[in-house]
């Protein structure tokens, strides 16, 4: 029963981060509360760092523990994974891209899988002559939200077979759960790459993210494509990634880990170690060999023999960078996406962490993350503002009302 016990262990820890992150703090107990007494005993109350302090030695005996095989790939919540976030949120940044890189390279659900940034999972347009057509070539960036996946970590299946209802389809359709303007422009304001001569403008991750209501979706919805229709409040766009989510037959589902997020968590540790180039190549060029040992994208001072900057194996040599998922396959020689000389280290940091946050919005834009995410950098940074400004943006009319309470770190949590 250890792999149930393992399994189980997962799942308590992931749930008890999430508590903290939406209400501050979590009530902390290890046994079931079963009568009166149990129940008026005085439990402790634990913020992050408190938790993480119980959390980890409560995880760490179980990182060499397989999970169920019924379960499959789907509902795990890898322990490598929940120590890596538990280490991030405390800044202990070496462990966390210890356990991430541990995650992409280590015995998972009972098979090896090297967790890559896949080339095969981008989307492009077509080109003619070396131009840029606005038509659709290959639209596989969606298929990284199909449990199937090979990038795919964990999901929490909701099966429909036994009358459970699913709601967040419903949500999506009546426009409870809506793209706002600024998240729209987001994608409309990159760079797609081809070559020097040759560039468009729009992510192309816009068009499995979003998509207007009204479009059939067998369709390539090109409704919403950039370059041929600029944002349009007035449209009414819903969330197509939920919509992927809950084709599965007899079972609904939520994607919780994914290999991008895995890259991007890394990329904010390594980066916050001192190594703001390695995180870069994240974004622009993907880690393989070839782009380790390259000096002008990651310099001597930045490398180390140490395990977690070990993508020597052959399996990482398809990994990209991760811009060029909906931005071009040539990402890597787009001589305007560069990392600029910056008088300090600590300014170079800082300008990479606020890439990292660009691309967790264009990447993993309404997976649940962006809202912690901001809580993340700006707890971090000590600076409110970096959180209160971003999420006050979207409330057109009334930015100034909603920043001044977002100001307030105690406003960023779920009142008790």
């Amino acid at each position: 029963m250890y792999r149930y016990y393992a399994a189980a262990k997962g799942i308590r820890a992931w749930t008890y981060m999430q508590i903290v992150l939406n209400f501050g703090t979590a009530k902390y107990y290890e046994k079931p509360i079963l009568t009166l007494t149990d129940a008026q005993i005085d439990y402790p109350e634990y913020n992050m760092e408190q938790l993480a302090e119980v959390l980890i030695p409560d995880l760490q005996p179980w990182i060499n523990t397989k999970t169920p095989n019924f379960i499959g790939n789907e509902m795990n919540f890898p322990i490598h994974f929940l120590l890596g976030d538990l280490y991030l949120w405390t800044n202990r940044y070496k462990e966390a891209a210890t356990e991430y890189h541990m995650m992409m390279i280590k015995e998972t659900n009972n098979s090896y899988t090297d967790v890559r940034i896949n080339k095969d999972y981008t989307t492009s347009w077509v080109l003619d002559n070396l131009v840029i057509t606005n038509t659709v070539d290959k639209e596989d960036w969606r298929l990284t939200y199909t449990i199937s996946s090979i990038e795919s970590i964990t999901s929490i299946l909701c099966p429909t077979t036994y009358g459970q209802k699913f709601d967040l389809d419903s949500l999506n359709m009546r426009y409870e759960l809506t793209p706002s303007a600024i998240s729209l422009n987001n994608w409309d304001t990159q760079k797609y790459y081809n070559s020097i001569t040759n560039s468009s403008m729009g992510d192309m991750r816009k068009l499995q993210s979003v998509i207007n209501k009204n479009t059939i979706i067998s369709s390539k919805p090109n409704n919403l494509l950039t370059t041929t229709n600029p944002v349009n409040t007035s449209v009414q766009n819903i969330v197509y990634k939920y919509l992927w989510n809950s084709s599965t037959e007899n079972v609904q589902y939520v994607m919780i880990y994914r290999a991008s997020l895995l890259y991007l968590r890394y990329a904010e540790a390594v980066n916050r170690m001192g190594k703001p180039n390695l995180a870069f190549a994240i974004l622009k060029n993907g880690l393989r060999s070839t782009t380790m040992a390259n000096p002008k994208i990651i310099p001597e001072n930045e490398k180390s023999t140490e395990e977690y900057m070990n993508f020597s194996s052959f399996k990482f040599d398809n990994n990209v960078g991760i811009r060029s998922r909906g931005l071009g396959p040539n990402t890597e020689k787009d001589t305007t996406y560069v990392l600029p000389s910056k008088p300090l280290l600590i300014d170079s940091v800082e300008y990479v962490e606020d890439l990292i946050q660009q691309e967790l919005a264009l990447e993993t834009a309404f997976e649940g993350n962006r809202f912690h995410d901001l809580m993340r950098l700006a707890i971090r940074r000590g600076t409110p503002s970096y959180l209160a400004k971003k999420i006050a943006a979207k409330h057109v009319g009334n930015e100034t009302k909603i920043e001044g309470i977002l100001n307030d770190p105690t406003n960023w949590y779920i009142k008790k």
